[in-house]
């Protein structure tokens, strides 16, 4: 397992989402390192305002890529680059619906522009996610192996965050009308077709309407001709390469980070691409 490992003894059921939260944070910072790019599935609840104050793992992860810390929200209010709120104008959210927030953003850090020191200040932007790791009875604090594990998270963090890699975020995928879901594919085959990338993560929430029409996006997308590279060519690996790396049809690798919503989608597309194919082979020899 990635992240901090297992405690020994029964675990209440704070302590061990405290001890998840350790895991997908492992998880979600070694597969970024692996991505030339990645898509979030957002979603905005305008009845819920305060719900997007609280801690999102899908804008941890893009947060990673745009400021090189897995945190949601950003301690700095200018870095919550992909909260709707307090005014979506000022970020360059495009919205194409407002009731529903329907709507995209593609984002890019700056080169030029410096990065927080999120590193030494690791534990102060967990957003309190491990207060309740089970910690030294006597001194009450986390396991200093614990600690030193998730500062060195925070280090590939930060170097993910210089490579100053493409961002595409679409909210509201399934409340999308016909004609919006034509525009969010557009906007994607786009976004494909301009940066290329040869790896591609994704992520987003776990729900099963966004999953399936986020399927249904890039399924479309990766179609298209001319939106990705020539992958022919030996892919570049991470420090930390896993499993978790699927090819589509046209040789894009897609990373996943597990099986159900939105991480589910790489399978999916598989799926689909194979069950072409086998029905193509049938009809040749026929």
């Amino acid at each position: 397992s990635i992240g901090i490992g297992r405690p020994q003894g029964e675990l209440s059921f704070d302590q061990f989402l405290s001890v998840m939260e350790a895991q997908w944070e492992g998880r979600d910072t070694n597969n970024a390192m692996l991505a030339k790019a990645v898509i979030g599935f957002l979603k905005f609840n305008p009845k819920k305002d305060d719900t997007e104050r609280a801690h999102d793992g899908s804008k941890s992860t893009l947060n990673m890529f745009a400021y090189g810390r897995y945190a949601h929200p950003m301690p700095l209010e200018e870095n919550n680059v992909f909260d709707i709120k307090p005014t979506h104008r000022s970020k360059n959210i495009t919205i194409l619906q407002e009731d529903k927030y329907v709507g995209y953003k593609i984002f890019q850090r700056n080169k030029d522009s410096s990065l927080p020191d999120y590193v030494s200040e690791w534990e102060q932007t967990s957003n309190n996610r491990f207060d309740n790791v089970p910690s030294n009875k006597e001194n009450q604090e986390i396991n200093p192996n614990w600690k030193e594990s998730m500062k060195e998270f925070a280090v590939k963090q930060s170097k993910i965050a210089e490579k100053c890699l493409p961002i595409l975020a679409l909210w509201g995928v399934d409340d999308a009308t016909e004609e919006q879901l034509a525009t969010l594919k557009e906007v994607t085959v786009e976004f494909l077709r301009t940066y290329a990338p040869k790896t591609l993560m994704l992520t987003g929430k776990r729900d099963k309407g966004i999953a399936d029409r986020a399927c249904n996006i890039l399924t479309h997308a990766l179609k298209e001709p001319k939106v990705v590279e020539d992958n022919n060519s030996e892919s570049d690996s991470g420090e930390d390469g896993n499993d978790s790396e699927i090819k589509s049809e046209n040789g894009t690798t897609l990373i996943t980070g597990g099986a159900d919503g939105v991480d589910s989608i790489a399978l999916h597309i598989v799926t689909h691409f194979e069950s072409l194919r086998e029905s193509s082979s049938e009809n040749k020899s026929e």
